[in-house]
């Protein structure tokens, strides 16, 4: 396999910067080629004496010193992985960072610009730190339309590799492309907690629906361990069964996980363009790097 490209979306902002850490620190080691893309505005007069939209100025050398600062960035990321990482004095370390600066919509063009890449990153809010340059709420929107895997990065999140990752897993298409992306995402000796949750009757405890609904629970058993023996024949992953909502049940196992990866929508799929409203949900209140996979045959 040839080098991996991920894109990383990158304003100035302490989000996207905490966001650039994080992809710095799963692409150690491995052959990943990072892509910093900012993009920024130009503010335009409504319109010139032919009614045209004018601008307001040159912004070469706008994107001179954008240039420059993002670089400023990369190499303080740089030192940062190396010091968690290895805990010795800095020195140059694997992941290969390049940075594109770029005028256009911000979603779009992060978008656009990860088509071929095998991840996209951005952070979970972003304020356009940078003057002129807005990333902050395309992440929603980003991770509504992303045709590649995209991992929403929430702020203060440790720059140290994945050891623990929870995946959902309702039985849809697109959790079973999220599963499978995180068994070639994960390191071999790191653990994969897959999530069941089923909801046989939400107004009972679990010790009651397991003694009213016996034979419903054991079918709902055993179909997740024959998807699971499928999806995973070499047994890396560790199964939990919940007898809950989805959202409570991930939300649990996210509290003792490094990431949660889950599939853009479950079953109840309203259009092509909707994240699920599991994906949703968990993404608002993220506390864990948050990767959603999209089902390449969508």
């Amino acid at each position: 396999m040839g080098t991996r490209t991920w894109v990383v979306g990158v304003d100035g902002s302490e989000d996207s910067r905490a966001a650039l850490a994080w992809a710095a620190a799963q692409a150690d080691g491995r052959d990943v080629e990072i892509v910093v893309v900012c993009t920024w505005r130009a503010p335009i007069l409504p319109s010139d004496a032919i009614g045209q939209p004018a601008l307001l100025m040159d912004w070469t050398e706008f994107e001179t010193e954008l240039s420059r600062r993002i670089d400023e960035i990369i190499a303080s990321v740089r030192t940062e992985t190396v010091l968690t990482t290895s805990g010795s004095a800095p020195v140059p370390i694997a992941p290969r960072i390049v940075a594109r600066i770029v005028q256009g919509r911000p979603a779009h063009t992060l978008i656009e610009a990860s088509r071929q890449a095998e991840l996209l990153v951005v952070g979970g809010q972003g304020r356009g730190g940078l003057s002129g340059v807005v990333l902050g709420s395309v992440s929603r929107q980003c991770a509504t339309h992303a045709t590649v895997p995209i991992a929403v990065v929430p702020l203060h999140i440790a720059s140290t590799p994945v050891r623990h990752l929870v995946v959902g897993l309702d039985g849809s298409r697109n959790a079973r492309s999220a599963l499978k992306w995180a068994l070639d995402f994960a390191d071999p000796d790191a653990e994969i907690e897959v999530v069941r949750s089923v909801e046989l009757a939400p107004w009972m405890d679990e010790a009651g629906v397991r003694e009213r609904f016996p034979s419903e629970v054991e079918k709902a058993i055993a179909e997740f361990d024959s998807e699971l023996a499928d999806l995973d024949p070499g047994g890396r992953t560790r199964r939990t069964f919940k007898l809950q909502d989805a959202r409570q049940a991930l939300a649990e196992a996210a509290e003792g996980a490094d990431m949660v990866v889950l599939g853009a929508r479950g079953h109840r799929r309203f259009a092509a363009t909707l994240l699920g409203s599991v994906s949703t949900w968990m993404l608002h209140g993220a506390t864990r790097p948050t990767v959603i996979v999209p089902d390449p045959q969508s």
